[in-house]
């Protein structure tokens, strides 16, 4: 009889799923096949990490992700506006102008909607970036405000006698003191509104495609449309900043691109002790490596992950 090496499970892995005292690495252990094959788990919770070690295939080389959903809407991106692109531009909904990829569209029309990174982002993820954010921040207003400093103090000496300025001088020393005085206003309403991305759907004849200005400057030439992921199991990444992966799904005849992230990890870790897949750490693999998933985000991210259905 075929048997599978689950490997020597030591503290602390072994107390993370207790696949033994379930009797679960036995059962596989003596029944191979038994493992979860042909089964598709849906996982209803925070949302799940396409990217996420142990989730790409199943034991028997399956995809292991067939699907991810989000039931929330805080992805949700209105896309009703309808624009053509002129020289393979068009102006996205965030004033930007929009550079276009050798794309198949056989309509012309490219819907257009625009959406802020922190209405995306877990919580911890956007704290964490205003913070790194904030410190950028801090060193480039500390260079600026040394530099306008310097300026005056130059200005300064070089006039030491106000009695003997002349009208332009004194224009120009008053313009040093005012820039310096609104740029430390500017600094004290500092607020950080986050990355906005520009979303831009189309139809290539057969299925709808999205694309997202990742990098904010407009050029989206570079870009590999994403379609609804059953269909592909495609996904992107926002930035290596955030490591957030996405996916995403387009409804309504395109009125509507669904943004599908994870509201926090959680989702991702139920997912994993389901059916996590890991040939070469077997010890760490879920109850059901051979299963597939669907992955069901409930978890809203504008209630604190709370669930936005009744049950």
């Amino acid at each position: 009889m075929e048997t599978i090496n689950t490997g020597t499970v030591h503290f602390p892995i072994g107390a993370l799923v207790p696949k033994a005292e379930q009797e679960a690495d036995s059962f596989i252990s003596k029944n191979p096949s038994f493992d979860g094959r042909g089964v598709v788990v849906a996982i209803f919770d925070s949302g799940t990490d396409p990217g996420a070690a142990g989730l790409q295939v199943t034991s028997d080389g399956k995809p292991k992700i067939v699907d991810l959903i989000d039931c929330t809407g805080d992805g949700d991106v209105d896309t009703s506006t309808v624009r053509k692109a002129r020289d393979n531009t068009l102006e996205g909904l965030s004033g930007r102008t929009l550079t276009l990829g050798n794309w198949t569209n056989p309509t012309g029309d490219y819907r257009v909607g625009v959406k802020r990174g922190y209405e995306l982002f877990p919580s911890d993820l956007v704290d964490r970036l205003k913070e790194e954010r904030k410190k950028k921040f801090d060193l480039q207003d500390k260079a600026t405000r040394t530099e306008l400093e310097r300026e005056l103090d130059s200005w300064q000496t070089a006039h030491p006698d106000a009695s003997k300025l002349s009208a332009a001088d004194k224009k120009t020393g008053k313009d040093l003191k005012t820039k310096l005085e609104q740029f430390a206003e500017l600094v004290q309403s500092y607020e950080d509104p986050g990355p906005v991305y520009d979303v831009v759907a189309f139809h290539d004849g057969n299925v709808w495609r999205v694309v997202l200005d990742l990098a904010q400057t407009g050029d989206l030439s570079g870009q590999k449309p994403l379609t609804d992921f059953h269909r592909e199991r495609q996904y992107a990444t926002f930035s290596d900043a955030d490591m957030l992966n996405f996916a995403v799904n387009v409804y309504n005849d395109g009125d509507v691109v669904s943004l599908v992230t994870h509201a926090s990890s959680h989702g991702t870790h139920v997912s994993g002790i389901v059916a996590a897949h890991l040939p070469d750490h077997p010890e760490a693999n879920g109850v059901a490596p051979g299963a597939q998933l669907i992955g069901v985000k409930i978890g809203d991210r504008r209630l604190g992950t709370e669930e936005t259905v009744t049950g």
